[in-house]
Formats: structure tokens, sequence, C-alpha cells
């Protein structure tokens, strides 16, 4: 064989692996990179669960809070 048509093989091999070489890295750091984004999303799904159930205690409260004082007002006006 010609040294030119080996250095071209060899050029297109060493090509191919560096490419797949890129794409592996990049194939990790897009999963690190998503891995990141589900915990934030995680975290703010606890978050806002938290807010949720803090709301609906309050909500609770406030509806025995105004059942108590429609009873107070109904026994004054009797």
């Amino acid at each position: 064989m010609d040294t030119a048509i080996i250095t071209a093989l060899i050029t297109a091999a060493a090509s191919v692996i560096c490419q797949l070489l890129v794409q592996r890295s990049a194939a990790q750091r897009s999963r690190s990179e998503q891995d990141k984004q589900n915990s934030l999303l995680l975290y703010r799904l606890e978050q806002l669960e938290r807010a949720v159930a803090r709301q609906s205690g309050m909500i609770e409260r406030l509806s025995v809070a105004e059942q108590r004082i429609s009873a107070i007002e109904r026994t004054r006006t009797q």
C-alpha cells in the first residue's frame, strides 16, 4: 500500500475515535445537567407541597373559626 493511503486511513480512524470520545463526553455532561435539573425540580415540588399543606391547614382553621364566630353571634342575638 502506498504511504498516502495508510496515512489517510490512520487519520480517518483517529478522527472517528475523537468524535466518539467527544460524543460520549457530551452525553455524560448532558446526563449530569439533567440530574441536577431533576433534583431542583423535586426540591421545588416538595416546597410547593409544603406550602399547599400549610395553606390547607390555614383554610381548615379559618373555617372552624368562622363556625365558632357564627355560633357566638347566634347565641348573642338570642
